[in-house]
């Protein structure tokens, strides 16, 4: 009998349970169907090409000239592409512009940022008009970086109804994070919230394809009068697009994309739009800063008479995309499909690897891979081109890097170079800086986000940072993507890259990050000069020191910043006459001895717990 009443309980029990769960699902059936009706009633539905046939109000464009051409020429066994290295900010600019006016029947693009800035709102409001004329558009952009209040992003997801923006991985199913709510994630859903979307990818028609580092903002494309990056996309064209648009798809349709309508505050804001009445969106802002660029977009030969970019033909050509929610087994180890393929090109390497990442310090696995390729290969030569403090828009993650700059010398034998604030050759890298140099701060916005991690440096002209993520491996295969060379690219983010089995865009890709090495451009990280007996015993602390988890408080260093003098030639750092040619500059050229600066070293000394997520 008593068994028949605790079962009797027990079931009473299920039973109030399983009415709870129906009364939350009607609950969120009828918010969904009440969100549904209001987007019926706002959704944008103006058509700009009525009665015409599909893609007639697309521009013309070489582009998918080179396309038919692409899949006209390919075999399963023998595909054929084509390859544009786009490695200046208005390059890239120009080449979506022109792009997404050239879109006949879709438009699919991912991004980590997208910032309300200048050039943010004009590849919107391009997007948006071809959605008007029939291009189905599709947007996911990684929510942790939106800075948009709800009310903005209800209107922007209702602008049209061939126009539908996604979030990843949306915190608390919101649109826009409050400090207090990032703080809670951070606390209590911190697997949740470290796990990002860095992926940078535009589809054009399935046939058409960018890769790179570029998000979306002022700093990507030339326009910021504080600081600029100097970034890498590469357009593919050709049948491996469509892999590309494979991994898009998976994306759109993984539970952890929500479709901006739902999330609660972007829903309660259309809901409310709906019943009040409001405009359902913004007019179109003055792009007047873009006339030149707004003209020449509309060329169907866009770089025909510029000496670059210039397109490769070539054949083996593969995406290779981490799965969205990447982390499904421990935090801090499971890889992706992109750190495993360039960990395995890399161990093939014979002759050298050329590496340009912004932020560059290497995890437990990576330094591993690394130090059993250089004793398998003494003669490797090993190159890597990163930022310096001064350029770098993280000074947290240049900290962290800094506890390893030993190794990476004494152990790695790498050639490393850093990136200067203010490069010689900054007029070829954006032809109009001097014009850069006119604005005042405030008639361009800049990102906010990027100046936070700014030290400050000796001039306030324009500044640079290497944003560019590249790898070329025996100067035969090009591997352009999102990956950084980091833990969290690794481990955390899904990344996107592009590996491209040729050896004229190889070649044409080490040039480019070769240029970026020269003295004008880079420093040289190397050996500090050693003096007799007390070198010894520094340097024999400082390893000990820099081994520790946490703390690495010796302060003399192994290495330094070096400047080629005046009148030398350029040698190897292991160079017998390397001091005759360099002079020592310290190991923090360019920057002020700032608050920043100083906390940059206190983070180097206590900060090493974090480097796993950096």
């Amino acid at each position: 009998m008593e068994q028949n009443r605790d079962a009797r309980g027990m079931n009473k029990v299920i039973v109030l349970v399983f009415v709870v769960l129906l009364a939350g699902c009607a609950k969120e059936s009828h918010v969904r169907m009440e969100i549904d009706e209001s987007v019926a009633a706002r959704i944008g539905r103006e058509n700009s090409c009525p009665e015409a046939p599909e893609g007639s109000c697309a521009i013309d464009s070489w582009f998918h000239e080179l396309a038919d051409r692409a899949f006209a020429d390919s075999v399963p066994e023998a595909p054929q592409h084509y390859a544009i290295i786009l490695d200046y900010g208005q390059d890239a600019l120009l080449a979506r512009l022109h792009l997404i006016r050239s879109a006949k029947k879709s438009i699919r693009l991912q991004t980590y940022i997208w910032d309300n800035d200048e050039v943010g709102r004009l590849l919107f409001f391009e997007l948006l008009k071809a959605a008007r004329r029939g291009v189905k558009v599709r947007l996911i952009v990684d929510q942790i970086t939106v800075a948009e209040e709800p009310g903005v992003l209800a209107r922007l997801a209702t602008a049209h109804e061939n126009l539908e923006i996604s979030f990843y991985n949306p915190t608390f199913s919101r649109g826009k994070i409050t400090p207090l709510r990032m703080t809670a994630g951070a606390l209590f859903s911190f697997r949740k919230i470290n796990q990002r979307m860095h992926n940078k990818v535009m589809i054009i028609d399935d046939r058409i394809g960018i890769v790179g580092g570029r998000n979306i903002g002022n700093s990507y494309y030339d326009y910021s009068p504080v600081y600029n990056f100097k970034d890498r996309d590469v357009i593919i064209i050709g049948p491996a697009v469509m892999e590309l648009g494979e991994s898009f798809e998976q994306y759109w349709n993984h539970e952890v994309v929500v479709n901006a309508v739902y999330l609660v505050d972007v829903g309660e804001e259309i809901v409310g739009q709906a019943k009040s009445g409001q405009p359902t969106f913004l007019d179109e802002p003055d792009f007047s800063l873009f006339s030149d660029i707004d003209l020449h977009a509309n060329r169907s030969t866009i770089f025909e008479d510029r000496p670059v970019p210039r397109p490769f033909s070539v054949g083996r050509v593969q995406f290779i995309a981490d799965l969205p929610g990447k982390k499904s087994g421990d935090l801090l180890q499971t890889h992706g499909a992109g750190f495993e393929t360039i960990g395995e090109l890399v161990m093939d390497a014979r002759n050298s690897i050329t590496i340009q990442t912004p932020y560059f310090f290497l995890s437990r696995t990576a330094y591993k891979t690394l130090k059993h390729l250089r004793d398998l290969n003494p003669e490797l030569e090993l190159t890597v081109s990163t930022n310096s403090l001064a350029a770098t828009d993280l000074f947290t993650t240049y900290a962290i890097m800094f506890k390893q700059k030993r190794k990476m010398i004494k152990n790695l034998e790498i050639n490393l170079f850093e990136f200067k604030p203010f490069p010689g050759d900054a007029r070829e890298y954006i032809k109009r800086y001097d014009q850069l140099t006119e604005f005042s701060d405030g008639e361009l916005q800049h990102n906010t986000q990027d100046q936070s991690g700014l030290v400050p440096t000796e001039s306030n002209l324009p500044r640079f940072g290497l944003h560019g993520k590249s790898f070329v491996i025996d100067s035969k295969i090009a591997i352009i993507g999102s990956h950084n060379l980091n833990p969290r690219s690794q481990n955390l983010n899904t990344e996107v890259v592009a590996v491209i089995w040729d050896e004229k865009v190889a070649h044409a890709l080490e040039h480019n990050i070769l240029l970026d090495t020269e003295p004008r451009n880079s420093w040289v990280v190397a050996k500090q000069e050693q003096v007799p007996v007390l070198s010894f015993f520094s340097n024999a602390i400082g390893t000990v020191s820099s081994m520790l988890p946490v703390f690495d408080i010796w302060p003399f260093r192994y290495s330094s910043s070096f400047q080629l003098k005046g009148g030398m030639d350029p040698v190897p750092a292991d160079h017998s006459d390397f001091y005759k040619h360099y002079e020592d500059v310290g190991q923090f050229p360019e920057v002020q001895l700032s608050g920043k600066a100083v906390k940059a070293r206190l983070i180097k000394a206590f900060g090493g717990f974090a480097a796993p997520i950096m």
